[in-house]
């Protein structure tokens, strides 16, 4: 309850590390939103349009995940690949010069006619190859992707 919420609360020993996903907060202006981060000791934001960082940054916060291809467009399908590749490689390329570890990347949906052997494969081939764009200047962590739950039967 708003009324509740104490507004003078601020993190006070920062062993919370905590970042907040700004789409959770639309139709909120993203930068309000960042000046309310830093007002309450957040430490970062993600789920933000890149046009935001810039200023995100400038207040001290840093981008704690950078977006990539979207949830329907995974390398599970052929049909998308070259768009997941390229849409991933902007996206390594940007956290590196945001100072962000951390990419998000998806599989994608199961399409029809889809041999769920042969979209696993793709999609590690996929991550395999992009990896090595990060993996020079180690910017990124390069754990995989959690389960591939979509492409479960």
């Amino acid at each position: 309850v708003k009324s509740a919420a104490d507004p003078a609360f601020r993190i006070r020993n920062h062993h919370l590390k905590q970042t907040i996903m700004g789409w959770c907060f639309k139709p909120m202006d993203p930068l309000v939103l960042a000046r309310h981060c830093k007002d309450i000791g957040l430490t970062g934001m993600e789920g933000i349009d890149k046009k935001y960082y810039p200023d995100v940054k400038a207040l001290g916060l840093g981008i704690s995940l950078v977006s990539s291809h979207g949830y329907a467009k995974g390398p599970c399908n052929p049909a998308f690949r070259d768009e997941v590749i390229t849409s991933l490689t902007d996206s390594i390329n940007l956290a590196a010069d945001v100072g962000c570890k951390k990419v998000i990347t998806f599989t994608g949906m199961k399409f029809d006619g889809m041999d769920r052997d042969k979209a696993i494969k793709d999609c590690l081939d996929t991550w395999k190859q992009v990896l090595q764009l990060a993996e020079p200047s180690s910017s990124l962590d390069s754990r995989p992707p959690p389960s591939a739950g979509c492409l479960s039967d």
